[in-house]
């Protein structure tokens, strides 16, 4: 299989199926919100991060966003 060039056409054969399972068809099976902290030693700033975790069949992926970004229903 010739891979993909770019993100945006490897992104279209993942949507049209063309590469497993259609998106469309998969079930989540479990997710989780993670908040994370992070302070370097040698700073005064504190990061604080935010990501989706979701578990599709066997394969998991996060997803890394700002506090406003998602709305939990």
């Amino acid at each position: 299989m010739k891979q993909s060039e770019f993100v945006s056409d490897l992104l279209k054969e993942i949507i049209a199926g063309k590469l497993g399972q259609e998106p469309g068809e998969l079930r989540i099976t479990g997710a989780s919100l993670i908040y994370q902290t992070t302070q370097f030693p040698s700073s005064k700033t504190k990061y604080h991060n935010y990501y989706l975790l979701l578990r599709v069949e066997s394969y998991f992926g996060a997803y890394p966003h700002t506090a406003e970004q998602l709305i939990y229903k």
